[in-house]
């Protein structure tokens, strides 16, 4: 039996409310030679019945235990036929031509490995449209490590080949397994942005991002890990910069998003003991927002 143009992979924890949405929107891809898989990594609700019963012709993984979003794909990558390989998480969905379009780029470009589109986000029923470009496109990597232009795997295709070639997901990460391997995948071949909407996030409150302390210690690691790497030596100089870029950007978003002034001053003092980059005004502009956000809080009686 001729293999499928591409293995759809679908990890899935606790997502019994929105799974059948994520399925049914590959089943109405323009595109139809493809496979679908979907992992459930160990979840405690209806998950893996909903599946079974609903859409019996699908491949589904049950893992004993949860183990994480990266090694979830990776079992789902192991089993993949596919040519091509594209990720959706379970609360998202495509639209469309989100795969034809998307492959048709790969194959138009021998050099590609990976394509990737825009998307618009849904929270809170306010939906926002993102566009986001790489800092230095003339340096993808040194962009890659200042905070991800691919916001979410939902919005790519690879190059199977190429992705076992980069060695899959490092699964002992947490947070940014993506980032981390797409500069892995960086060293194998091209990206192709296309500045189309083929994709639709649905965000939630359960984000890892949110916690705070985990993220810290997580981003402190995946960077640990890239610049350990010797095609990554040049960059080395940045370790401190990065980590304390990235703890202010997430203090900045806990500040905007949130008013969540005991996390930012945890990022805030994390980040101190990396590298104060930053100028001192633009530090005391950032803490000043974040006690400001703490008085209109307070009610002085």
């Amino acid at each position: 039996m001729k293999n499928p143009k591409v293995s759809v992979i679908i990890p899935t924890y606790n997502r019994e409310k929105f799974l059948e949405r994520a399925i049914n929107s590959v089943l109405s891809q323009s595109l139809k030679d493809y496979e679908i898989i979907i992992i459930d990594d160990a979840s405690t609700d209806n998950t893996s019945n909903i599946v079974k019963s609903e859409y019996p012709k699908l491949k589904l993984i049950t893992l004993k235990q949860n183990k994480g979003a990266a090694v979830a794909r990776n079992e789902g990558i192991k089993k993949a036929k596919g040519k091509y390989i594209a990720f959706l998480d379970s609360d998202d969905i495509w639209h469309k031509n989100h795969l034809k379009i998307l492959v048709k780029e790969l194959e138009k470009n021998p050099d590609a490995i990976l394509s990737y589109c825009d998307y618009v986000e849904i929270k809170e029923n306010k939906k926002t449209i993102y566009h986001k470009e790489p800092i230095n496109k003339k340096d993808l990597k040194y962009s890659m490590l200042f905070g991800t232009f691919i916001t979410s795997l939902s919005l790519v295709v690879i190059s199977k080949d190429k992705l076992i070639k980069a060695g899959l997901f490092n699964e002992s990460l947490r947070i940014s397994e993506d980032a981390e391997l797409y500069l892995r995948l960086l060293n194998h071949g091209k990206f192709i942005h296309i500045k189309e909407i083929l994709t639709t996030k649905y965000s939630q409150h359960d984000n890892l991002i949110h916690n705070y302390k985990l993220y810290t210690k997580e981003k402190s690691k995946e960077i640990d890990i890239v610049l350990s790497k010797k095609e990554n030596k040049k960059y080395k100089h940045l370790k401190n910069k990065l980590k304390a870029h990235h703890l202010l950007t997430l203090a900045e978003y806990k500040i905007m998003k949130e008013k969540d002034i005991y996390a930012v001053s945890y990022l805030i003092i994390s980040s101190l003991k990396h590298s104060i980059y930053r100028t001192t005004a633009e530090l005391s502009k950032l803490i000043l927002n974040g006690f400001n956000q703490l008085l209109k809080k307070i009610k002085i009686k």
